[in-house]
């Protein structure tokens, strides 16, 4: 099964449309309760489009409950604030971060185990050319996305002798 995060962003969407036709998970926070459908109104195969919010473990934890596997994990939940870093607001900085990279730690902390013992699977996680050149009026963007950007590359060190990808 696939599981894809952020769909009620652009780019979750797309990526979601391209596969509607496996079975697939389609997740996102700013989404109705349930959806059955997608691209031209084909359905979810296996379940439903279902709301999901990384931000809170109890969301991610009975959505993937519901999931006897994940083959393939998708993570392109995310959100940007830009503004200069002295002026903006501590709360989005922290909301920043919660949702780019503490969000990101959250689904793989419970996706992960899954995968190992499955001996199998990808992990894909969208992040930035911020998270490799910084961007002016969005260093807690970039922030986050630099700390993807090691994240992820440790993940694939870490999970690649149980078989686990990650990118």
């Amino acid at each position: 099964m696939i599981l894809v995060t952020g769909v009620a962003g652009q780019l979750g969407h797309d990526v979601m449309n391209e596969l509607y036709k496996r079975n697939i998970a389609a997740t996102g926070s700013d989404i109705a309760d349930e959806y059955s459908g997608i691209a031209d109104g084909s359905p979810v195969t296996g379940m439903p489009y279902r709301k999901m919010d990384i931000t809170d473990e109890a969301s991610i934890a009975y959505v993937l409950d519901q999931m006897p596997r994940i083959d393939i994990c998708i993570l392109a939940a995310g959100m940007g604030v830009a503004g200069p870093a002295e002026e903006l607001p501590r709360d989005l900085v922290q909301q920043q971060m919660d949702v780019n990279y503490f969000g990101v730690i959250r689904v793989c902390h419970e996706v992960l185990p899954r995968m190992r013992e499955q001996g199998k699977g990808l992990l894909l996680v969208v992040s930035s050319i911020a998270g490799k050149v910084p961007i002016p009026m969005q260093s807690h963007y970039s922030s986050s996305k630099y700390a993807i950007e090691a994240y992820v590359e440790a993940v694939r060190m870490e999970m690649r002798k149980y078989g686990v990808r990650a990118s």
